[in-house]
């Protein structure tokens, strides 16, 4: 393969936010671990504010829809907002 040609992985393009303590725990180490996928950071932010810590994420979900939907469902559960990115 040459550096022209692209290797495209399957899965689910999301972009999470999160604000203040969310951040410090880890929640993708956690959702990784308790079902057991991989994910992918395909960019990340992270401003601290006065107002507390301000990030966002472009994450690739490496699974198929069913276990896609079910990290989607464990990050809004742990108050993440979650956009699936359609058409990536």
């Amino acid at each position: 393969m040459n550096i022209y040609q692209l290797h495209f992985v399957p899965g689910v393009a999301v972009r999470i936010q999160y604000l203040g303590d969310t951040t410090a725990e880890g929640i993708l180490s956690e959702v990784i671990r308790k079902l057991d996928v991989s994910i992918s950071i395909l960019q990340a932010h992270v401003n601290v504010t006065q107002k507390g810590v301000l990030g966002s994420m472009i994450i690739l979900i490496e699974e198929e829809s069913a276990k896609a939907e079910e990290v989607i469902d464990f990050l809004r559960k742990a108050e993440i907002i979650v956009e699936v990115l359609e058409n990536v």
